[in-house]
């Protein structure tokens, strides 16, 4: 009984950090979704994957001249302003 007990405590620690940790950066919705499914469905191999994985990208995106060509990361963008450069975020 206490292996389910420990079980069942286990996933729902996993979910509630997978959740915080997902939500903690703005960025895309179906990134965020993404995310979610990997730490959900690979409980301690999913974080470590995260811990890498976001970074890689993150520097990527940042580093790179031209940040649009990775999808309009602006919030409240429309479908005119998707693709190009904006300046403020609104």
């Amino acid at each position: 009984m206490w292996i389910i007990t420990s079980l069942i405590v286990v996933l729902v620690l996993n979910t509630a950090a997978a959740i915080v940790t997902v939500f903690k950066q703005q960025r895309d919705i179906s990134a965020t979704w993404a995310w979610l499914l990997v730490l959900l469905l690979l409980p301690v191999l999913g974080f470590i994957i995260y811990a890498f994985w976001s970074q890689v990208v993150g520097q990527q995106i940042a580093g790179h001249p031209n940040p649009t060509a990775f999808g309009n990361r602006s919030v409240g963008g429309n479908a005119t302003t998707r693709g190009q450069d904006t300046d403020t975020i609104a």
